[in-house]
């Protein structure tokens, strides 16, 4: 499953880059506020951050940073009537498992990759 169908399943409705709304060049500094500008809470914002990182050796934090803020904001509806928002932050956790479990898979493919081709080449 690629980003955007995960982006797409955090959010319960189509994925466009617009859903996306920016790229992993977005530093981490400027995610440290509650909402953005648009309005868009903080542990969308980062899991949007974690869904578009193409780094490898920064994905592994990205993820951490939104399943922790996704967590917190769970903590902090307890109390509340179920909402949408409870249901999104449920849908972000599960993109957020499928992204760290494709990870993995990647990984494993990488390495299986290296160690089929020190084979062939003898090294």
């Amino acid at each position: 499953m690629c980003a955007t169908a995960l982006c797409a399943a955090a959010h319960g409705k189509p994925s466009t880059a617009y859903d996306i709304g920016f790229t992993s060049s977005v530093p981490r500094s400027d995610l440290v506020t509650n909402t953005n500008e648009n309005g868009v809470p903080r542990w969308k914002q980062l899991c949007n951050a974690a869904l578009a990182e193409f780094d490898p050796a920064l994905l592994p934090q990205r993820i951490a940073d939104a399943r922790n803020a996704v967590l917190d904001q769970i903590e902090d509806n307890f109390s509340e009537p179920a909402s949408d928002e409870n249901q999104a932050l449920r849908n972000a956790l599960h993109a957020l498992e499928a992204l760290t479990a494709l990870q993995t898979v990647v990984k494993r493919k990488t390495a299986q990759h290296e160690v089929g081709e020190q084979r062939k080449t003898g090294s």
